[in-house]
């Protein structure tokens, strides 16, 4: 098993899993915290906030994820709206083909928001194919052991 804890935020990952971290960032018009790409292959270097080039590497029996940091700004609060609910559970019928940044013959997307310790977050998870499914206990795992730290708290 392995973990990442940086920037405050820490969750545990499968020992088969690779992962980056990505200092805080900004990505076209969209200002983001820390960004964390996750999966069960080999994670390529990917400068795009939602890992695009990662997700073009999936294979069928791969699932990736991003989880970025959205940064409160006059209409964007944690706590509210789309970041109102705590971190989810994704189960495999909430991945479509649908949700998909860039679509790619086979993959299916699923996107959440959450907040949590006062930060809000996007996840944006995609499994190389419906095969993949198999996969979705390592995020399941990340979502059900991450912490996060308060802005301005130490940790």
């Amino acid at each position: 098993m392995s973990s990442i804890d940086a920037y405050g935020i820490h969750f545990q990952l499968p020992y088969d899993w690779s992962s980056r971290v990505i200092a805080p960032m900004s990505d076209g018009d969209e200002s983001s915290g820390v960004g964390i790409h996750a999966g069960s292959f080999a994670i390529p270097l990917d400068g795009a906030s939602y890992g695009i080039t990662m997700m073009s590497q999936l294979g069928p029996l791969d699932i990736a994820f991003a989880l970025l940091e959205m940064l409160p700004d006059g209409e964007l609060q944690p706590g509210q709206g789309i970041y109102a609910s705590v971190p989810p559970v994704l189960a495999a019928l909430q991945f479509d083909p649908a949700s998909l940044q860039v679509v790619r013959e086979g993959q299916l997307g699923a996107q959440a928001f959450f907040a949590t310790s006062q930060r809000a977050f996007s996840l944006y998870a995609v499994m190389g194919s419906a095969l993949a499914a198999k996969n979705l206990l390592g995020l399941e795992q990340m979502l059900l052991s991450l912490q996060v730290t308060p802005p301005g708290a130490k940790g």
